[in-house]
């Protein structure tokens, strides 16, 4: 979720070497524009979450539902990021001189 995420700035020239800046940017560049919905980014935050303390604490236990729901959320995002590529590539092709009309 983090590295496609990240990707998606590099595609608007944005760009942070931290989860936190990452999901922030994707917050205020994407979500706050009504381009991403406010859902996603409960998705990356609360994965954020999880892994902040599955790191940082011993033996960390994410049980079931949380599993679930993260899945989702991740399978969720990724259909949501590759309609914004598709998108994003057709309006580029459009413009190409290379582009069959």
């Amino acid at each position: 979720m983090f590295y496609a995420t990240a990707a998606l700035l590099l595609s608007i020239d944005q760009d942070s070497a931290k989860h936190s800046g990452v999901i922030a940017l994707f917050d205020r560049c994407f979500v706050k524009s009504g381009q991403f919905p406010v859902e996603m980014s409960q998705w990356l935050h609360k994965a954020f979450e999880l892994r902040q303390r599955s790191d940082y604490r011993d033996m960390y236990p994410i049980d079931q539902d949380q599993a679930k729901h993260l899945s989702s959320g991740q399978n969720k995002l990724s259909c949501g990021l590759k309609n914004f590529w598709m998108c994003l590539l057709l309006k580029r092709l459009k413009h190409s001189p290379l582009f069959l009309r």
